[in-house]
């Protein structure tokens, strides 16, 4: 059973293609749970699956049988999940198997795969989509191991390296895209919309910016509220953005909206408010806060992701220099998965050793005792106990050796040789020969 990632990103995608992949997660545990069942009836196999849909990215983690082991299967599967065209979507993505796939994953959670190279949020969001695989039970033994290797390797890298130093998450580089868009942004009027993780990360900047003059406007009071008084800021109701719209020099925008929710026409309403002063938005949502049709608007400077991801080329110089002992240590964990992995196929191979022995010790026990007669409970028991010793004692040796080459990365080659000197399934060789290649999607 091969292991997979089938996704898209910011690298592979342009924003409007991710605004139409992205899932909620109050989504993603339902399509889990429907794509799941779908695989396993139309197939009979077993399925494990799990999806990571964050702002820059859809990616799905799949251990399957065939028939879904190629990547038209893949895409199946994940178009299904996410409700997608596959002629929309199809252009853009990008597959990896086994080894390959469980190595992305690693560099995803370490931050090295981000917009903003080492940003910490998504190390916390590949935690929550194991939560929500495991919630939707479709995390199986390997999808398990695989994600809290991505976790352990994650936390072990910002530990251990300063990936994460100066920050430079999305928010904190809106801020500071924004004081490049002003003359003074201690001095000017900010509005952040918003009260979740981006916009705690936008207010935190600001302020260390001396941004003074702050309002965090939010549908929810009670969160905008909290938020307002930790920052010293004042707090206003969704219904107040037309009028924070006219007040604020600089508003960001951070909510999960599934629809924009400034149009042209609250934007022109607030714009004649204020003729001489230009208004900086910067969208920093997926799906996208503002209508892009507002950036047409005279006197309005729109930023969306696309342009604040143009702007951080140039910002993450050190964090870059961490890359290389990052990767040492995601190779340190790779390995772990690998050998695990390995494990996996040797206990198999091995149960399917000694069941072979077992039933040619039953067949030649049975001939045995035929040829001999009526023998008594206590002697009957002797014989079983010496032929079930004989074939521990024989099978011992090969069972070591195959553990031992298994850590070494040769199991592949000796199962084909140890299927055929016991005459085991060889299909199932054969399967792992192939789970063993991997391929690419343009």
């Amino acid at each position: 059973m091969p292991l997979h990632c089938l996704g898209l990103n910011h690298n592979s995608a342009p924003l409007a293609v991710l605004e139409k992949a992205h899932l909620a997660q109050d989504q993603v545990v339902d399509a889990l749970k429907r794509v799941r069942r779908s695989v396993e009836q139309s197939s009979g196999l077993p399925a494990e699956l799990a999806l990571l849909s964050t702002c820059n990215r859809v990616e799905l983690y799949a251990w399957l049988e065939d028939p879904f082991e190629e990547p038209s299967g893949l895409i199946s599967i994940l178009v299904e999940a996410a409700g997608l065209d596959p002629s929309v979507v199809q252009p853009y993505l990008y597959h990896h198997a086994q080894t390959e796939a469980a190595w992305h994953l690693l560099r995803v959670a370490a931050g090295l795969d981000s917009m903003v190279i080492g940003e910490p949020q998504v190390l916390g969001q590949v935690s929550q989509a194991y939560d929500l695989a495991l919630q939707a039970g479709s995390a199986g033994i390997v999808v398990n191991r695989l994600f809290q290797t991505a976790i352990q390797a994650g936390k072990r890298a910002r530990a251990e390296t300063g990936i994460s130093t100066n920050p430079a998450t999305t928010s904190s580089v809106a801020v500071r895209f924004a004081a490049s868009a002003v003359a003074d942004l201690s001095g000017s009027k900010v509005a952040v919309l918003g009260a979740g993780e981006m916009a705690v990360l936008a207010v935190e900047a600001l302020r260390k910016q001396g941004v003074t003059d702050l309002v965090v406007v939010n549908r929810t009071d009670l969160r905008g509220q909290e938020l307002a008084e930790r920052w010293h800021a004042r707090a206003q109701p969704l219904e107040a953005l037309p009028s924070a719209l006219a007040w604020a020099d600089i508003l960001i925008t951070s909510t999960g909206a599934p629809q924009p929710v400034i149009g042209i026409e609250m934007v022109q309403q607030a714009m004649r408010h204020r003729p001489d002063r230009p208004l900086v938005l910067l969208d920093t949502a997926v799906p996208r806060n503002v209508d892009p049709a507002v950036g047409q608007l005279p006197g309005v400077h729109l930023y969306d992701l696309e342009q604040l991801g143009l702007h951080l080329k140039n910002s993450l110089a050190e964090r870059r220099d961490e890359t290389p002992v990052v990767e040492a240590i995601l190779k340190q964990e790779l390995s772990a998965f690998e050998a695990w992995m390995e494990s996996i196929g040797v206990r198999s191979l091995i149960a399917q050793l000694h069941q072979r022995a077992e039933a040619v010790r039953l067949q030649e026990i049975e001939r045995t005792l035929a040829r001999i007669g009526e023998l008594d409970p206590s002697q009957r028991k002797m014989i079983e106990a010496m032929s079930r010793a004989l074939v521990k004692r024989l099978l011992h040796a090969p069972t070591m050796r195959l553990k031992e080459r298994s850590m070494n990365g040769q199991l592949v080659e000796l199962e084909a040789v140890v299927r055929q000197l016991f005459d085991l399934d060889p299909e199932v060789a054969e399967q792992r020969a192939r789970a063993g290649r991997s391929d690419g999607l343009g």
